[in-house]
């Protein structure tokens, strides 16, 4: 492939994997650079990093983490050939809101932010902007957790505290659905990188209508500090979500929770864990649409936390969807990782940020996590490292690095180590007085355009709080909730229509 031919590789990064016969999966074989360099040859234009993005993954996941490492490293970019793979190649309406949401955060300059566009480039600058308030309005089911995705770090590296409101969809198919942001994401990279994050969800949304609402809370941080998740210890409780909303019923969800505990049964490695279960039921006032989804959690003995999860569609039963989602969750238990496959990627940006050297345990890697990992790469100047924990050629690294083998590990077990570049914020910071004060009575204002500031944070904090939520400590859920008691669930339907689409690359 000329292509190929024409890719050099990067002397900062070596990402490293096993044995040669991995390199057909992407991974360079033992000792050898991986090629981060695109089709394109990452040429600089003009000052402009040249990113191929029908490259690898070549869809959502490279344009979030280019244009948030852009912003971040005030380094230009240009991407060519946007998803050009896919079925309708170009930006998408959450590809464009989020690169937009970027672009006015950091006072960027935008070429080719048009609906369907297949090169779109950015120039920031170098002092974020004044604002603290944002607003990103998909006016479809569009994923607002991958909005969340590219807005997040930036976020952390700002002056003051910062609201950003985005509204779409809240659990869709192929997307994170915002719970695992809340159960997972939360405790595990924010409290491991030592950030500080909250969601206020005022409404859930489903496919096709959307019309979810949700504002991500963040505080500045100095720099992101190294993580060390290679120990998982056993899986010793799961707890089962599930949420029902519109047409669907309690008793389908309770059909679900029956089907989980079942299943659950038959893992080995979950089967000595306690389980708990607990139920909501979305109401007119805190959900738009009509939906369903289940979502299980695995806690273990160290902190680690896995997730599975299924959404409800059309004419798929309650247990069919109760089996995907424990399914999705038992593949990652059994592959002995300290994360599931849906964290992967999404800790390789803060991994390159970071000050110091990172190690996590996973499971295989995603095609989104060798994307992350090449382009994070690629911009940032990380080092990475990629083994396989059981391979004997990785015997003598691995023990360099300090891992201990644990029982859970097999054969395709994969240590991912990087040696971040301690990117410093380069703002001004407030105390955390000025911030509390500031943050209220802010009144700065941009153009009512996709991705500004839509109004001062004091009316995001004014509308929280008539939502129920404390914004100054504590948030209250105005839920219902059920616990699991063995009852029958009666006869009834299958799982909801909801929930369909949004997400995706």
């Amino acid at each position: 492939d000329k292509n190929n031919e024409r890719q050099m590789a990067d002397p900062r990064t070596f990402v490293k994997n096993e044995a040669a016969s991995s390199s057909a999966s992407g991974l360079a074989p033992w000792g050898e650079p991986l090629p981060v360099d695109t089709c394109s040859g990452n040429v600089a234009e003009d000052n402009c990093t040249l990113l191929d993005g029908s490259e690898l993954e070549g869809g959502g996941q490279l344009l979030r983490n280019a244009f948030a490492l852009s912003a971040l490293l005030c380094k230009p970019v240009r991407v060519t050939r946007v998803r050009a793979g896919r079925d309708r190649p170009g930006l998408r309406t959450q590809h464009l809101l989020g690169i937009q949401l970027v672009a006015r955060m950091c006072n960027g300059t935008l070429v080719g932010d048009d609906l369907y566009s297949c090169e779109v480039s950015m120039v920031p600058k170098k002092e974020f902007s004044q604002s603290d308030s944002f607003l990103a309005d998909t006016k479809t089911a569009g994923s607002t957790c991958l909005l969340i995705q590219i807005i997040l770090p930036c976020c952390l590296f700002t002056a003051r505290r910062t609201f950003v409101k985005l509204c779409g969809g809240t659990n869709a198919a192929m997307a994170p659905q915002l719970d695992y942001f809340e159960m997972v994401f939360r405790p595990v990279v924010a409290s491991g990188f030592g950030f500080s994050m909250r969601l206020h969800l005022l409404r859930r949304g489903f496919f096709p209508r959307g019309g979810g609402e949700v504002v991500l809370e963040t505080e500045p941080i100095k720099k992101l500090r190294a993580v060390n998740l290679t120990t998982r210890g056993c899986i010793d409780k799961v707890h089962i979500y599930t949420y029902v909303c519109g047409l669907v019923k309690p008793h389908v969800a309770v059909r679900m929770q029956e089907r989980a505990l079942k299943q659950l049964r038959k893992c080995a490695a979950l089967s000595a864990a306690t389980v708990e279960c607990s139920l909501e039921v979305g109401t007119a006032a805190n959900s738009v649409g009509q939906g369903c989804f289940m979502m299980l959690t695995a806690h273990s003995t160290t902190g680690c936390i896995l997730a599975g999860s299924a959404i409800g569609r059309k004419g798929a039963p309650a247990e069919k969807i109760a089996e995907e989602a424990v399914q999705d969750l038992v593949e990652d238990v059994e592959v002995g990782g300290c994360v599931d496959r849906h964290l992967q990627d999404q800790l390789i940006i803060f991994m390159a940020l970071a000050d110091g050297f990172s190690m996590v345990k996973s499971g295989p890697l995603e095609l989104h996590t060798k994307t992350a990992i090449r382009f994070a790469a690629l911009l940032t100047g990380a080092r990475f490292e990629v083994l396989r924990v059981q391979d004997p050629n990785a015997k003598e690294r691995l023990t360099t690095l300090g891992y201990v083998a644990e029982e859970s590990d097999v054969p395709n077990t994969t240590l991912v180590c990087c040696e971040g570049i301690a990117l410093l914020n380069r703002h001004e910071h407030l105390d955390k007085g000025e911030r509390s004060s500031k943050h209220l009575s802010s009144s700065s204002l941009l153009a009512h355009a996709p991705g500004s500031l839509a109004r001062p944070a004091a009316e995001l904090v004014a509308e929280l709080k008539a939502a129920g939520v404390d914004t100054e400590g504590h948030e209250t859920r105005r839920q219902q909730r059920y616990s699991h008691n063995g009852s029958t669930a009666g006869s009834g339907s299958g799982g909801g229509g909801g929930g369909g689409g949004g997400g995706g690359g």
